[in-house]
């Protein structure tokens, strides 16, 4: 039963008809993961915690940046730098000190989705790369976890729950997709309000999976913010969906510095470290080569010249260049921090 203060904070949501004591009581209860923590998940996790949900688990390898402030509202200036996981839990626990928060910093793969969502009633896809939700598909249809899939770019954004074990999964509606094909929000851009409106929508959907009553199962909800439009889609199950084909993921972890993006003269590269160092181990490395400080308990910045580099707990090295830098430099310079890092 509710205490007085529990039943208080809920009680605009628990008159609602589809909630009531019984839905409150399967909200607190429930568990989620949140894969990916931009502006999709940002708002996926405050709506949710918000909303009561009793246990959130909050993965990206990702540390905040200036540009994501615009658009992932869970972020204030002063968790520049921060891992996104770790900024994201405060900021939770700060809007409802019952829920059970747990930061993962983690950079998904194929050999750690398993463990992201094994023991989680319900899966939330937030992530921006093809190569990470194919991944999420996969293990949540080999463990059975229901998926709540969500994408957003410019004035436009996607959201469908699929229970890939079954007929139709996310491959099904967008098979062997490459993230090379597609802009990122960095080129293109994203409206804020659009990453928020979607959220809220796969926040909404999630509420309604975990009351047992899902709207967008094998639908895809396209929404259109430029005209103001809504649409559905039935989705049906594609006879050449990779998955059902046991076709193998081509899905390589980025052991090399790759350049994920550049514009307005910064250069951004990433490059994920097979060992996956200590973060404290880390730091002692780098405080040695310059200006390195921690960034909470999860990351490390250290500050050169042509730019910034971070190495978060996920294993994964972020670099932000002046573009004055070119490629071939600065993948040097992320090498040579990845070695530092790495020794024994």
């Amino acid at each position: 039963m509710f205490s007085p203060d529990y039943f208080w904070r809920y009680s605009r949501q628990i008159v609602l008809h589809d909630v009531g004591v019984e839905g409150q009581e399967k909200l607190k209860d429930g568990s989620v993961a949140i894969i990916g923590l931009g502006g999709l998940g940002s708002q996926v996790a405050m709506s949710l915690a918000a909303s009561g949900v009793g246990h959130m688990r909050l993965v990206d390898f990702d540390v905040v940046s200036t540009p994501d402030l615009h658009r992932q509202l869970i972020y204030s200036e002063r968790d520049v730098g921060y891992a996104k996981a770790e900024a994201a839990a405060n900021r939770i626990s700060n809007i409802n000190r019952n829920v059970r928060v747990e930061p993962r910093c983690e950079y998904v793969s194929e050999e750690n989705a398993r463990d992201l969502v094994g023991d989680v009633d319900l899966v939330i896809d937030c992530t921006d790369s093809f190569q990470a939700k194919y991944t999420i598909n996969r293990v949540c249809a080999k463990l059975k976890k229901p998926l709540i899939f969500g994408s957003a770019i410019e004035y436009y954004g996607n959201v469908a729950t699929f229970e890939p074990w079954g007929d139709v999964c996310l491959e099904c509606l967008y098979p062997e997709l490459s993230d090379e094909d597609y802009p990122s929000c960095a080129v293109a851009g994203v409206l804020p309000q659009c990453v928020q409106v979607v959220g809220s929508i796969q926040s909404a959907e999630a509420v309604r999976y975990i009351l047992g009553s899902p709207t967008l199962l094998n639908t895809l909800l396209f929404v259109d913010l430029k005209n103001y439009a809504l649409d559905r889609l039935n989705i049906a199950q594609n006879p050449s969906c990779p998955h059902r084909a046991n076709k193998p993921l081509s899905t390589p972890r980025v052991w090399e510095p790759t350049e994920v993006c550049s514009r307005n003269g910064r250069r951004q590269l990433l490059m994920v470290l097979e060992s996956k160092p200590n973060v404290d181990e880390v730091y002692e490395r780098w405080v040695r080569l310059g200006d390195a400080e921690r960034r909470g308990r999860l990351a490390v910045e250290v500050r050169k010249p042509d730019g910034v580099y971070t190495y978060t707990a996920a294993g994964a090295i972020l670099g932000e260049v002046d573009t004055r830098i070119d490629a071939k430099t600065a993948k040097q310079i992320i090498t040579q921090l990845a070695t530092t890092a790495s020794q024994t």
